[in-house]
């Protein structure tokens, strides 16, 4: 059965990790793995090449990556836990770096071309 690109877009995954200074502070996020692309991957690489950039566009580069990609999460606005604080680019400064960076490279560490190489190659292999 053919395979469409919004069908791809579509599909969900989740990643969690521990976001506070204890084992029980997680954070779980779903996201559309079908959304990460070459493009996502490279805002990692403009932070490894700090000294010539604008550091401001840097972070606002990641936040707009992060809102494309996560579906949803279980980061809360209010202590009562009951207010989700939105997945939206404009916001996201107000959160911690540590946070959104945690954010970014536990997606990005699902899907790297590493862990999906032996996937493929025993699926071609079947």
């Amino acid at each position: 059965m053919p395979l469409s690109l919004s069908q791809l877009a579509a599909n969900t995954a989740q990643v969690t990790f521990q976001a506070g200074e204890t084992p029980d502070q997680t954070c779980t996020i779903t996201y559309w793995p079908g959304r990460i692309t070459e493009q996502f991957l490279a805002t990692s690489q403009v932070f490894q090449n700090a000294q010539n950039m604008d550091i401001l566009a840097g972070f606002a580069d990641l936040n707009k990556s992060l809102e494309h990609v996560i579906q949803s999460w279980d980061v809360f606005e209010d202590d009562a836990q009951t207010v989700m604080f939105p997945i939206d680019a404009a916001r996201f400064s107000e959160l911690p770096i540590a946070l959104r960076i945690q954010a970014y490279m536990n997606i990005a560490g699902e899907v790297r071309p590493e862990s999906i190489a032996p996937q493929i190659v025993t699926t071609q292999n079947s």
